[in-house]
């Protein structure tokens, strides 16, 4: 199916309205409609910038091998809407198109500018997945006990463990050098911001504060509900020892040696160290921070196949787990669901109560405005879906339009309350559930932990994965812990995803009135 149609304003509003309904039509989720239609937009918009306005070019709507592709066809010079080169603010909404995880590509034929957008293939959801991989796991329990016992324990030892230890392994290893290059690339990548340094000064210090505070607040959520942290000897020299030794022990005493172990602060130190070198460095030779922005591509690209395994990753652990007749980690999981869920009711009320206060908005009118893309992130768990209608509502509340193609995306990368509350409410969890427990001294650091990973989240599917894998592991806990997390982590991905959309809208909103870059 073509329609022709006039490059205008109004038209980009009518072909975006059109393409949702195309979609909708072909039974696409939500999510990928939302993402293609903003997908299209940027690239009607791009080209309206750049000249082609009243041009007459062709929406191409088709469906092949159940995959659906939008392309737009304009005749005229070449105009490459994936090439953007506009000033630096434009940069940041540039970067954010690209994790969509929609196929864009554009040609140049026969003087016709070609663009398109292919969805991915359509797949049975998360939560079938995971219904799936348990399901297994429970059939495969049930016929296991036909086989004599010594049979069955053979194959959870030589199958279905050193199975489950080599795909951890993997993600351990693609993660740790997955952290240590997306923190490298961000910091040689801060030159950018140099002459945006006004408007970021008041979002990041903003931020920060709320990250910490939110941080501060999960862990205390965490230690009164799961009563794993070991408070033996109190406050005492001994124990500030023991944090002043783990400080030390941040610095490693070989390159290689973090990688190996997944130290994940020895990680983090290393990164911070060589994104400096490389901010440094990059004037005189700027192929070196090419190099490792590449190699960062590179390893987002891979660590986003992790979701294809997740189910795997279940499966396996499950049945270890049912085959070993021990199903007390199991049992212990709803607790964590359930404190998770309060902490997070807690953050977007008092959250939103607190921005509107601090910045004498009406109260009730400063909640209407959030809560709609609070339930859109729940209810998505994509930041590419909520970037719409986040777009939209600051523009409608009044927020200049330079300041706000700065802030939105700049906070998507440095408000991260709903991981900072959820990662220690996760591993304190996880801890109670294998009955383990951690010293007050490690929380601190760990604590460290969750702060700067939260930030350094490769913006990827599987992302998080990766994070957590580490945080599991330098907790002390077994490989299992991860699969388990990975259950609960389809219902945590949501309740992360609307906290930290509800805190980057009143971050900008608080810095938009500070600013005085609200009409």
């Amino acid at each position: 199916m073509q329609k022709e149609y006039t490059l205008t304003s109004q038209n980009v509003d009518i072909i975006s309205e059109e393409i949702g309904k195309f979609l909708k039509e072909k039974k696409q989720s939500k999510e990928d409609i939302i993402k293609t239609r903003l997908n299209v937009e940027t690239a009607l918009l791009y080209w309206l910038e750049n000249g082609l306005a009243g041009e007459t070019f062709t929406v191409e709507y088709r469906k092949r091998f159940v995959r659906c592709t939008i392309s737009l066809v304009l005749k005229g010079r070449c105009c490459d809407p994936l090439q953007n080169t506009d000033a630096e603010i434009a940069g940041y909404m540039s970067e954010l198109q690209g994790n969509l995880g929609l196929a864009t590509s554009f040609k140049y034929i026969h003087g016709k500018n070609v663009y398109s957008v292919k969805l991915p293939l359509q797949s049975m959801g998360n939560i079938t997945k995971i219904g799936v991989a348990i399901i297994a796991s429970v059939i495969t329990w049930q016929l296991s006990m036909f086989l004599p016992k010594e049979i069955v324990a053979a194959i959870n030892a030589n199958v279905i463990d050193p199975t489950f230890g080599m795909i951890m392994g993997l993600v351990k290893a693609v993660a740790t050098f997955l952290i240590f290059f997306n923190v490298c690339s961000a910091i040689s990548s801060m030159g950018d911001l140099a002459t945006l340094s006004k408007l970021g000064k008041g979002l990041f210090k903003r931020a920060q504060i709320y990250n910490v505070f939110w941080l501060i607040i999960g862990t205390l959520i965490g230690i009164f509900a799961f009563g794993t942290v070991n408070f033996s000897g109190g406050l005492t020299l001994a124990l500030l020892g023991d944090i002043y030794k783990m400080v030390l022990g941040i610095v490693p005493q070989g390159l290689l040696d973090p990688f190996v172990s997944g130290n994940t602060l020895q990680v983090l130190f290393l990164a911070v160290c060589t994104g400096i070198l490389l901010l440094m460095l990059d004037r005189e030779n700027g192929d070196l921070s090419w190099i490792f922005k590449q190699c960062n591509a590179l390893l987002m690209n891979a660590i986003s196949y992790f979701c294809v395994v997740v189910p795997v990753i279940i499966y396996l652990s499950l049945t270890g787990i049912l085959l070993s007749g021990d199903f007390s980690d199991i049992l212990g999981c709803w607790k964590i669901l359930a404190i998770g869920y309060a902490a997070g009711i807690l953050v977007i009320f008092a959250d939103t109560l607190w921005s509107a206060l601090e910045n004498h908005f009406n109260i009730k009118q400063h909640f209407m405005r959030v809560m709609p893309v609070t339930l859109l992130a729940y209810t998505t768990a994509s930041t590419a879906a909520c970037i719409p209608l986040m777009t939209k509502t600051l523009e409608e509340e009044g927020v200049e339009d330079a300041y706000k193609d700065f802030a939105l995306p700049f906070s998507q990368t440095i408000v991260k309350v709903g991981e900072v509350v959820g990662f220690p409410i996760a591993i304190l969890g996880l801890l109670m559930v294998y009955n383990q427990n951690i010293s007050v001294s490690s929380l601190i650091l760990n604590m460290f932990s969750y702060l700067l990973l939260a930030q350094t989240l490769p913006p990827v599917p599987g992302g998080g994965i990766s994070v957590m894998t580490l945080l599991v592991l330098q907790a002390g806990l077994p490989k299992e812990a991860v699969a388990t997390y990975l259950t609960l982590d389809l219902f945590f991905d949501m309740l992360e995803t609307c906290c930290s959309k509800t805190a980057i809208m009143n971050n900008v909103f608080a810095c938009a009135k500070k600013e005085g870059k609200m009409v």
